[in-house]
C-alpha cells in the first residue's frame, strides 16, 4: 500500500531536514548504489490507498499512479497529491510516445489526455476492425502451448517414465475432429492423463452452455415405500422441514409438489425439480392428522449436503465429548485455505482448550496450502504459567496446547490434507488414524491457454524426508481403520472410536 522512494546513496541529513527538489538531468546519469544500510533508507511518497500502474514523469519529476480507477499524481517530494482524471473505470495507462500525454481505455474506448495542458479535453479514438478467427489454428496453438509448458515445467523431468514426445503425436491427431470447447479439454485430459499425475485437470474455456440442475427437497426418501407419493425418511436439522412453520415428520407422505403428482422416480427431477433452486415449492403432505399444504424455498443439492455435513460434525463433536468423559476435544478442517485456517483457530481454542487430548479430522478435506501454518500453531509448547487473581491458571504462551493429538485422514483427504498428517507424524506431534490417503500431492499453478482452455501446471513435487514422494504414494496411518458405507448409513464412525481409544490411553 502506497509508493516508496529509495535513495541509492546515503543522504547527508534526516529526510525531515531535507528539502527535496527535482532537477531534470542535463547529461547522462551515472548510477551508483551504496548497498550499506540501503534497507533502511526508503521513504513513503504516497501514504494511502492500494495504488498500481506507477509511472515517473521525467519532465517534471512527478509520480503518476492508478488509485480507485483514476490516474493521480504527486510531486517528487510526496506533496500535493491530486487527481488527473475523474469518473473511475481506468484499468491501466501508459505515456504517449512523446511523453507529454497519457493513453488509457475506459468503457472500451481509447482515450488520450494532454499532461502538459490538462485543461484540454480528453480526446477519444474510435475505430472499427474485422477479426477473422481461425479456430482450428488457435486450438493447434493451444495444444502446442500446453505440451511445451509441461515439457518445460512439469515437476518430474522424467514424466513419470512416459515418453512425452510420443504422447504429443498420439493425441495431436484428434485435433482436426475437435468441434467444441468441451472436446478440446477432453483431448488435453487424455494427453496429460497418460502421466498419471495429480493436479493436471483441464477445463473447457468459457462460453459453454449451462448444465441443468435440480433442486433438493431438503429430506431423504424412504425407498422401501412403493408409492404413491414420496415417504419422508429423515428431516435433517436446519433444513426447511425441521422448522416449526414448515415442519415435516418422518413417515409422512408428500403426494404433490407444485400441483403435480410426486413419486420417487426420475420424473421427479426432470419434470418437477429441474431448475427450481431457490424457488418456492408447494408440497401437499399426507400425515396422521390429515392432508395439508406446506410451502418453503427449495434447496440446492450443495446446500443440502452442507447442512448434512455440518450436522455430522456437530454429532461427532458431541460424541467425542460424551465417550471421552469430556477429556478429548474434536475439530475438523474442511480445507487448507485462509478462511478454514481462521475457522481452525476458532475451533481449536474453543474445543481444545481445557481438554486432555485433541482429535484433528481432515477427512473430506480437498487440500490447499495452509498445512505448515497450522503445524506452527500446534507444535508450540508451554513455557510459563499465567495467573490472574481469583482465576484459573493458564499456560503461556496463550496459544499453546501441549496436548496429545490424533490426526484422522483417509481416502478423501487430498493434497495438502495428506501433507498435514505426514508432517504431524514426522514432527512427532500426533498419531494417525484412518486409511491411506490417495497420493494426490503436487504444488500447482494455473495454465491459461490461448484458446481460453484452463489447465493446471504441477511444477513442484513434495517428498518425505526419507526421499519418498507423497505423489502416488499416499500417507499410511499408524492405526488403519476402515469406514465403510454400512458404517456411514448406520450412524457409526469406527475411525473416530479408534482415535478416542488411542488418546484416552495418553490423556493425563
Amino acid at each position: 500500500i502506497g509508493i516508496f522512494a529509495l535513495p541509492l546513496k546515503a543522504e547527508d541529513a534526516r529526510d525531515t531536514e531535507l528539502d527535496l527538489k527535482y532537477v531534470k538531468p542535463s547529461a547522462p546519469v551515472r548510477v551508483e548504489i551504496d548497498l550499506d544500510d540501503i534497507e533502511n533508507r526508503s521513504r513513503r511518497v504516497v501514504t494511502t490507498g492500494l495504488v498500481s500502474n506507477i509511472r515517473f514523469d521525467a519532465a517534471n519529476g512527478e509520480v503518476l499512479y492508478l488509485l480507485d480507477g483514476d490516474v493521480s499524481r504527486v510531486d517528487y517530494n510526496g506533496e500535493n497529491p491530486r487527481k488527473v482524471t475523474n469518473g473511475g473505470g481506468i484499468g491501466s495507462f501508459e505515456f504517449t510516445t512523446d511523453g507529454n500525454g497519457l493513453e488509457f481505455t475506459r468503457n472500451g474506448t481509447l482515450n488520450t489526455l494532454n499532461l502538459r495542458n490538462p485543461q484540454l479535453p480528453i480526446s477519444t479514438t474510435t475505430f472499427r476492425a474485422d477479426w477473422t478467427r481461425n479456430v482450428r489454428a488457435e486450438r493447434a496453438a493451444a495444444y502446442e502451448q500446453f505440451w511445451r509448458s509441461y515439457n518445460k515445467n512439469f515437476y518430474d523431468a522424467n514424466f513419470h517414465g512416459r515418453d512425452w514426445l510420443k504422447l504429443k503425436a498420439r493425441y495431436a491427431k484428434f485435433l482436426p475432429s475437435v468441434g467444441h470447447r468441451n472436446e478440446m479439454a477432453t483431448v488435453l485430459n487424455m494427453l496429460v492423463g497418460c502421466l498419471e499425475a495429480s493436479h493436471t485437470e483441464v477445463s473447457p474455456g468459457a462460453g459453454n452452455p449451462n448444465g441443468e440442475s435440480s433442486a433438493h427437497l431438503g429430506f431423504t426418501f424412504d425407498y422401501s415405500y412403493g408409492g404413491p407419493g414420496i415417504k419422508v425418511k429423515e428431516v435433517p436439522n436446519r433444513t426447511p422441514g425441521s422448522f416449526a412453520k414448515t415442519k415435516l415428520q418422518a413417515g409422512e407422505i408428500v403426494t404433490k409438489i407444485n400441483g403435480k403428482d410426486a413419486n420417487a422416480t426420475e420424473a421427479l427431477y426432470r419434470e418437477i425439480l429441474n431448475e427450481q433452486n431457490g424457488r418456492d415449492l408447494m408440497l401437499t403432505v399426507k400425515g396422521t392428522s390429515g392432508t395439508r399444504d406446506l410451502k418453503y424455498r427449495a434447496l440446492s443439492g450443495g446446500e443440502f449436503s452442507g447442512i448434512v455435513n455440518a450436522n455430522r460434525l456437530q454429532w461427532r463433536r458431541k460424541y467425542v465429548e460424551e465417550k471421552s468423559g469430556g477429556k478429548v476435544g474434536y475439530v475438523h478442517i474442511a480445507g487448507m485455505s485462509g478462511g478454514e485456517l481462521d475457522r481452525f483457530n476458532q475451533q481449536v481454542w474453543e474445543y481444545g482448550e481445557g481438554k486432555k487430548a485433541l482429535i484433528i479430522d481432515v477427512r473430506g478435506n480437498g487440500g490447499g496450502n495452509t498445512s505448515d501454518r497450522i503445524i506452527d500453531v500446534l507444535e508450540r509448547l508451554p513455557n510459563s504459567i499465567y495467573q490472574i487473581r481469583d482465576d484459573e491458571p493458564q499456560l503461556g504462551p496463550g496459544q499453546a496446547l501441549g496436548l496429545p493429538m490424533v490426526v484422522m485422514a483417509g481416502e478423501n483427504s487430498f493434497s495438502n490434507a495428506e501433507m498435514f498428517p505426514y508432517a504431524m507424524r514426522q514432527r512427532k506431534l500426533a498419531k494417525l488414524v484412518g486409511t491411506t490417503t490417495p497420493g494426490y500431492v503436487i504444488y500447482t499453478n494455473g495454465l491459461p491457454l490461448v484458446d481460453g482452455t484452463v489447465a493446471r501446471m504441477p511444477n513442484t513435487g513434495v517428498y518425505r524426508l526419507d526421499g519418498s514422494p507423497l505423489e502416488n504414494m499416499g500417507q499410511e496411518m499408524d492405526f488403519t481403520v476402515t469406514y465403510g458405507p454400512e458404517d456411514f448409513f448406520g450412524g457409526r464412525d469406527p475411525q473416530l472410536d479408534k482415535a478416542i481409544e488411542v488418546l484416552l490411553k495418553q490423556a493425563k
